[in-house]
């Protein structure tokens, strides 16, 4: 079983920032190496095979990743040092 909570203590150390509740999930504005500045989403209403993953809205195609039609792309919650940088909390 996925401990969501820890999942959230993670991304918010990898980025560097407290996470914002927002429902059924946080939201973290993460910042690149380039200084461009991305929302990311994590839903904890997932199915647990989900639950690695989190959300950027990435309507410039920064991350380099396919997007959907709304900009949205899903990468795993381990990429995240790979292209954001972390600041102090």
């Amino acid at each position: 079983m996925v401990d969501v909570a820890q999942r959230v203590k993670d991304i918010s150390y990898m980025l560097g920032k407290e996470a914002t509740p927002n429902g059924q999930a946080y939201n973290w504005l993460g910042v690149m190496r380039d200084g461009t500045k991305i929302s990311l989403y994590y839903n904890i209403n997932r199915s647990e095979e989900d639950l690695g993953f989190i959300e950027a809205m990435d309507p410039h195609k920064k991350l380099g990743l396919s997007t959907d039609g709304w900009h949205v792309v899903l990468f795993p919650i381990m990429d995240i040092p790979k292209y954001f940088v972390r600041y102090g909390v």
